[in-house]
This record gives structure tokens, sequence and C-alpha cells, in this order.
């Protein structure tokens, strides 16, 4: 069994711990969800468990495999799965990524092509095996990462949001591979993830940390009871149909097949939104990647201070539109407003928020990445709304995911720009503030801001967006109202939408509706 005994560690530096006095036990061949809200020690404890990957920092307390110490095993028992796939890849082409870690363990080359050719089988690899990583989408790499550590025959696998990248089929798909392992090779998971409705299904035991410290540790059905006792706001990342249950123990299924029928339910009343003047049009935009047509005469009209969802699968050229948005102007753009190829100065008023905020900062501190672009009162009062102001004299790097997600944020709607564009905002928040985060924009945009939003979020386009598209084959199709455009879709609707479709169309979060007494 994988055991951890008073575990505590701090950052150099810092006077508190991010993990402290952490117990818990599971046995082998557990699958394990880490919950818990932004900067809770999440990451942090993961990379604990894989002393290749260990912070920095002061550490204490015991951890142990099998009744082992943890740093016993060899680094291929421990497998690592990140959040970003790029973040893990090292070698040119896919089946050489399946060869790393082989060769760096010494195997014989006659096993290693054997267990190469095992893997491809395994996950399905046939038609990318020979092809350069750098041409898989976001999807394609994280199951080649998962199959690369795999590869290895780890006995402890460990996955930080491997999901959080992937349009809503890859994440599908990449979660039943998930599944084949646990259930075909007994390995001992353990994953930290914020949307929760794919994963519950495959695990078993819930570690809820809040602060550093286990809020809650067992079996699932009994962490989860008591999140939705306490109410407390990580319930708002609950399944949408455990949200309007308040039960965990109706399963997916059962409320699709059951629960719906046994109830009346109406519609809440909702309005719908005003389409103000157009604010910017695209005419017939082709652009390339990576010698790729990605974008093929797409055209498009954004409607001023409209929150516009664009949604797409993985690698649709959905992040160079974005950029292309951001960077280009001039005559050769496709991109007018008013009818005018958008100029210089309007393009200073464009911001984007790429997947990688880092690539925003430039100083040691928070508080120097924001000195000088408003007054410290205005400063403070928006670290205050994103619960960053205890970090001011952090450095940037040393936040979570989604903390440096919302600094960045910051730092963007600082400069007062008259269009937001966001590539995957809501990328390790945790759900509590992903509902700030929307409410935030939503107010933004009453204020004049216009927000263009390529997500793989579907509940938060559907909670906020006033319209969604999809990229589809290099144009945007169906752009329409938020509820037109769901209802209309089999597949890429939330999962609410997919329980109540036969009773309304217009339903697609908990919100949307009511029992009727």
């Amino acid at each position: 069994m994988l055991k951890v005994e008073n575990l505590q560690f701090k950052y150099p530096e810092e006077a508190l711990s991010i993990l402290s006095d952490l117990r818990f036990e599971i046995k082998e061949g557990e699958f394990l969800l880490v919950i818990g809200t932004s900067g809770s020690g999440k990451s942090t404890l993961l990379r604990c468990l894989k002393p290749e990957l260990m912070p920095v920092g002061k550490i204490s307390g015991e951890i142990s495999f099998a009744n082992e110490p943890l740093k016993k095993l060899s680094s291929c028992d421990i497998g690592f799965v990140f959040q970003d796939p790029d973040d893990q890849m090292v070698m040119d082409k896919v089946w050489h990524e399946l060869a790393f870690g082989l060769e760096n363990m010494r195997m014989p080359v006659d096993q290693m092509k054997h267990r190469v050719a095992e893997i491809v089988q395994y996950f399905k690899l046939q038609e990318i095996y020979d092809r350069p990583v750098d041409q898989l989408s976001s999807g394609q790499k994280q199951i080649v990462n998962l199959a690369a550590v795999m590869a290895m025959n780890p006995k402890i696998l460990l996955l930080d949001e491997p999901t959080s990248r992937l349009d809503p089929f890859m994440a599908k798909q990449f979660l039943q591979f998930l599944k084949e392992i646990h259930d075909d090779f007994q390995t001992t998971i353990i994953m930290v993830e914020h949307r929760f409705e794919e994963v519950l299904p495959l695990s078993q035991k819930i570690l809820w940390l809040d602060q550093g410290k286990a809020a809650a540790f067992g079996l699932k059905e009994k962490v989860l009871e008591r999140l939705i006792q306490e109410d407390h706001p990580l319930r708002l990342a609950l399944p949408e149909y455990m949200q309007l249950t308040r039960s965990v123990l109706l399963t997916n299924k059962q409320m699709a097949n059951t629960y719906i029928r046994q109830h009346h339910w109406k519609v809440r009343p909702f309005s719908l939104p005003t389409k103000g003047e157009v604010f910017l049009q695209i005419r017939e935009l082709s652009l390339d990647y990576d010698r790729h047509r990605v974008l093929k005469d797409l055209s498009f009209e954004l409607f001023k201070e409209e929150f516009f969802c664009l949604l797409g699968a993985n690698g649709s050229g959905k992040s160079t539109f974005l950029h292309h948005l951001a960077f280009q102007f001039g005559k050769k753009s496709s991109v007018y407003y008013k009818n005018k190829p958008i100029d210089k100065a309007l393009n200073r008023k464009i911001v984007l928020l790429p997947q990688n905020p880092q690539v925003l900062f430039v100083h040691d501190t928070i508080e120097e990445e924001l000195e000088g672009l408003e007054s410290a009162e205005v400063i403070d009062q928006w670290l205050k709304r994103f619960h960053l102001e205890a970090y001011r004299h952090h450095h940037p790097y040393d936040l979570s995911g989604g903390q440096q997600q919302l600094l960045a944020l910051i730092k963007l709607l600082l400069l007062k720009p008259r269009l937001l564009l966001l590539d995957e905002p809501t990328n390790g928040i945790d759900a509590s503030m992903k509902q700030t985060l929307g409410e935030i924009l939503t107010d933004l945009k009453k204020q004049g801001l216009t927000i263009l939003c390529v997500s793989h979020d579907l509940e938060f386009c559907a909670a906020f967006g006033d319209r969604c598209g999809l990229l589809f084959d290099g144009k945007i199709e169906a752009a329409e109202e938020t509820r037109e455009f769901f209802k209309n879709n089999l597949f890429y609707t939330t999962g609410l939408g997919r329980m109540f479709r036969k009773l309304d169309r217009r339903i697609l979060l908990a919100k949307d509706v009511e029992e009727d007494e």
C-alpha cells in the first residue's frame, strides 16, 4: 500500500507550509482522486510522491509503498503525466517518445521493440506512431505521454489534471484508457482533477485538500456527501445532476433513465441576449500553421459587448485564430473594424490571455508584475477578488497553475482593453473561482468589454456565453445564441443537457430547471 504519514512541505522563505501534517493511505491498485481549491497543495503533493520532481523546499514526514520508503523505488516505478502535454515530450517522433523511457531502463533492443509494438497496439497508435510529435493535437500528445509512461510498467501512476487541455472527446478517450489501465494492470493511480464528472466513476477514494491539510479522506461517496452537507464552494465542481439532486447515490445512468421520469420539471425563466453593433468583422481569413491550412476562408462577425465562446477539437485552429486577432493588423489581416482594416491603435486595445500564462510574467513578485498599471488601491481590489492578496510577495512561478491564470488575467484587465481574448481561461481553476471568473467577466461585459473565449469547458460556456460557435474544417459553424447552439447538438453539449434532451432541450445546467411541486 501507499502510506503518507505526517507529510509537511514548505517552500523556501515561506512562513506557512503548503502541506501540513498530511496523512492518508491507499491499498495497492486503488484509484485516488485528489480535489481541492486552487493553491491547496494538490500539485505539490503529487511532486512529493515523485522523488525526481520533488520541489525545492523543506520536507518532513514519511512516504512508503509496500512497506518500503518511496525513495527506494526506481524512477520507472512511478509514472507522472503533466497537465500540459508539451511539458513532457522530449523526442521528435512518437515511437522515439515511447522508447525513450525504455532506453533509460537499459532494456535490451529486442525486448524494447516488442514493448513498443505492444504499447502501440494497446493505445491504438498505429496511424501516428511514426509521425513527428509536433504534428499531433494536444489530445494525441497526451495519450502518447500516457502510453510512454505505461510502457515502463509503473507501480504508481500520478496524473496532474491531464485532461484540462483536451477537448471533450479526447478527454473521454484519455479517461477510457485510464480505466482500462486500472482494470487490466491494477496500477495504483493518484489523479488531481478540478472537473469531477468523468473521473468519479473511475475512482474509489477521494482526498480533499484544504490549505494543505486533509479536510476529508475516504470512500468517494462519504467525501462527496460531506461536500454537499457543508455546502462547500467545491461542491460546484460536482456533476450538474448531483447539484440538482444533492445526492451522490444516483449514477449518471440512473439519473437519465429513472430520476428525471419520476419527477415533474419546469424550466426557469431566462432572457435571450440582445445583439449590439458589429465590433469586428473577419472576412475570408485563411491561415497556415506548421505548413498545414487550419483556417479556410473563415468569415465571422463579433458583436460589441458580447461574450462569445468558440469550441472545437484539439488542433482545429482555435488558438491560431486568437493569435491572429491579437497580433496581426493592417490590410492583410482580414480583420475589420467598422468596415476598415484594423489599425495599430485599436490593436493595442486587444489583449490575449494565452494557455501558458507564464509568458506574460517578467518580474520576481506579483506586486512588481502589477505595479504601475493602476493605483495601488485598484490593484488591491483585483487581488482580493481573485484571492491572491496573500501572495503579493511571491514569485509568479510559485503560484499554482490556476492562480497564474488569474494573475495574468488581472495584468491584462488593468490595461483597460476593449477586446479580451481568452485561450482556455478555466484551466487549473477550481469550480468556485470559475464561477467568480464568469461573474466578473459578465460584469466587465456590461461595462463595455467584448470577450472572445476559446474553451473546452462546455458548462462554463453554457453558463456565461451569449453566443457559441464550433470551429470545424477551418470555418466557424453554427454561431448561435448559446441555448440554440447547445440544444441542436447531440454530442457537443453539457451532461445535463443530454439527460434532459427528451424533456426540454433548453435545459443545460442545474440552475436552468426546478422541480414542479
